[in-house]
This record gives C-alpha cells, sequence and structure tokens, in this order.
C-alpha cells in the first residue's frame, strides 16, 4: 500500500497469493534504497520497486529464506548501498546498485532465524538459532561463534539497545544483558508479532495480538528493574537460607493443595474452561492471578498441559471452525483475541 494525503492506494495484492500463486510472492519487509526505488523482501526473492513505475526486478532469487541482519540496514543502504541478509546459511552482501553478490561467510554453522549486528560493537553479532541465542564476531573468515546460551522461551524475532537484547516469541518478551550475560525468561508474557519492533531515543516498543507495550527508559529498566547486582559475602550462608526458604514454600504449597481438596485434574479443568471462557484475551498473567498459582505451578500440574500453548491451540482451533463457517472476520477477532489486521494477513494459514 501507499499511503499520501489520508488516500490509500493499492500497489500489490498478495492476500491470496497462497490460492492464486501471486505474481511476486508474499512480502514481508520493504526497505528505501532512494528516490522512488525500494527493496522488497519477498518468499520467492529481493526485488527491486520501482514506486513511479509499480514495477518489481527480481536481484536475487531465493534459497531458503531471507533474513534481513538487522540493525543499521538503512545507514548499510545510504553509506555502503549494500544490503546484508542471511540465506541458506550464507552470510550475504547485496549491492544494491549493481545488484552484485558478495558472499561473507559461506558456511555458517547454525541454522539462523533472526539475527542482528550489535548496536555497540559492529564487529559484534546476536542470532535466534531453535531454543539457543548465539554471540557471534565477525572475522576474516566469516562469522566465528563466541558463546551460546539456551533460551526456555522460543522467540522469533531479536533487537537490541546498548547492552540489552529483546527476544520476543509467541509465549512472551526476555531480556539478555550483553555484559552479564544473563536472561530473564517471560519478561512480559504475551504472544508477539514476528519484526513488530520501534527503537527511539532511549525507548522501544513490540507488538503483540493484544496491543503495543512500550518501554520507556531503557536505561532505568537495566539498572534498577531487572539486573541488579547483589554483594554476597558468605555464599554458604545464603545457600543455607535459600534452602529453607524453599523447603517452607514447598510445605506450605502442599499444605494449601490439601486444604482446598482440589486435585491436579480438577485445577486443570477449571483453567481450561477459564480460558475457552475468556479465549479473546486469557493471558498467563490473568492464570495466575485467577488462580493463585505462578507460571511453574501451572506448568508442573501435568507433563501433558501447558497453559500457553493450550490458549495458543484453542485459539487456532476456533479461528479455523469460525473461517470454515464463514464467520466473519470482526466476529473472529472477538472471540479468538486475534487482531483483525492479524487474520486478514494469515487467514490462510489457520486452514493448512
Amino acid at each position: 500500500m501507499s499511503y499520501k494525503n489520508n488516500q490509500e492506494n493499492l500497489l500489490y495484492n498478495n492476500d491470496l497469493s497462497l490460492r492464486t500463486k501471486g505474481k511476486y510472492g508474499i512480502i514481508s519487509e520493504i526497505y528505501s534504497i532512494n528516490n522512488s526505488n525500494y527493496l522488497a523482501i519477498s518468499d520467492k526473492g529481493i526485488y527491486r520497486y520501482n514506486y513511479k513505475l509499480n514495477t518489481f526486478q527480481l536481484i536475487y532469487s531465493i534459497q531458503n529464506k531471507i533474513i534481513p541482519i538487522r540493525n543499521k540496514i538503512e545507514s548499510r543502504i545510504n553509506d555502503r548501498s549494500e544490503f546484508h541478509f542471511v540465506d541458506n546459511k550464507k552470510y550475504i552482501s547485496l549491492n544494491v546498485n549493481t545488484n552484485n553478490i558478495d558472499i561473507i561467510d559461506n558456511n555458517i554453522e547454525y541454522e539462523i532465524n533472526d539475527v542482528l549486528e550489535s548496536d555497540i560493537n559492529g564487529n559484534d553479532f546476536y542470532a535466534i538459532s531453535k531454543n539457543k541465542l548465539l554471540h557471534l564476531k565477525r572475522t576474516k573468515k566469516g562469522l566465528e561463534l563466541i558463546n551460546k546460551f539456551p533460551i526456555k522461551s522460543t522467540a522469533h524475532t531479536i533487537s537490541d539497545y546498548n547492552n540489552l537484547i529483546f527476544l520476543a516469541g509467541n509465549n512472551g518478551l526476555s531480556i539478555f544483558d550483553k555484559t552479564k550475560e544473563k536472561i530473564i525468561e517471560n519478561y512480559i508474557v504475551d504472544e508477539f508479532n514476528t519484526n513488530a519492533v520501534y527503537k527511539n531515543k532511549n525507548t522501544i516498543s513490540f507488538g503483540s495480538i493484544h496491543g503495543v507495550y512500550k518501554i520507556d527508559n531503557i536505561s532505568d529498566l537495566e539498572r534498577e528493574l531487572i539486573f541488579r547486582d547483589f554483594k554476597i559475602s558468605e555464599p554458604s550462608r545464603y545457600i543455607y537460607l535459600g534452602v529453607l526458604i524453599i523447603i517452607i514454600i514447598l510445605i506450605l504449597f502442599r499444605k494449601r493443595y490439601k486444604n482446598t481438596n482440589v486435585t491436579d485434574v480438577q485445577m486443570i479443568a477449571n483453567i481450561k474452561r477459564f480460558i475457552n471462557k475468556n479465549l479473546d484475551n486469557a493471558t498467563l498473567k490473568m492464570l495466575e492471578s485467577e488462580f493463585q498459582l505462578d507460571y511453574n505451578e501451572m506448568n508442573n500440574l501435568s507433563k501433558e498441559f501447558k497453559p500457553a500453548k493450550f490458549i495458543k491451540e484453542r485459539r487456532i482451533e476456533l479461528t479455523k471452525k469460525m473461517i470454515l463457517n464463514d464467520n466473519s472476520i470482526s466476529e473472529i477477532s472477538n472471540k479468538t483475541g486475534y487482531s483483525e489486521t492479524y487474520l486478514i494477513k494469515n487467514k490462510y494459514k489457520f486452514l493448512k
């Protein structure tokens, strides 16, 4: 779409491309090159799009999946006419003027789902690879693995701001400190949209299916809310104290369950009923408040039951059922909690 003077203009429609095999594929991202020219990233490759002529020119054919190397994309294009991305385990530089390809790394060892160049040091890269966060460094031979860190919650989008890395996924937003190499899992619990990130002066925002989360002061977040330093002069004493506290908590936990006479099976049934009644806005935080159980307690009720997974599966099932019943997008949105924009964009994915 183009938008000017409060007028929308449809330039290319790939909404039904799964059925009609849209000529230029499904376009996921677009970047300005110069004047009226843009790079359009598609599941078929990279196109040079001319807005004035409304034409698409294929300048790179996809091999597997094009993953832009985030941060400094605009500055690379403006300063060096280069667009950097990963495709089929290769680090590639595309000259946006000549369309020439330069292979920087021909064989990246790990499968990359999303990657960025650190905004602090241009030789440092961080990437999501399955359930791991990778720290990579640029060398003459390509990208060298420096360290890897396990991620409990799956993530699809990586972004950073100075010393913090943000990992957004379908179950929540986690935060990693580059210097201390510590991670806070699911700092915000919600289903976040892929690549829905906006950074401004000391602020960062993330788009989810329920709205936008904005962190106003990242410096305060790092200093006061997440990674405080604790000075421990006598480790053994604190260990004993910690063990004692855990024992007391377990005793109280068992006592509470004994007094309420609610079995794990009954509790799971109650949680499922609550989710089904509140599917449009059900979150883990809401469940914690309603049933007075924290995230770990709910996950440990049964190996077969994970509340976050259940919410996601029920939304997908209901969405598919309502689409097949020809319910309107508005009705589906009200029942499932998905935004109308998200449903329109991903309508046919639900029917797979």
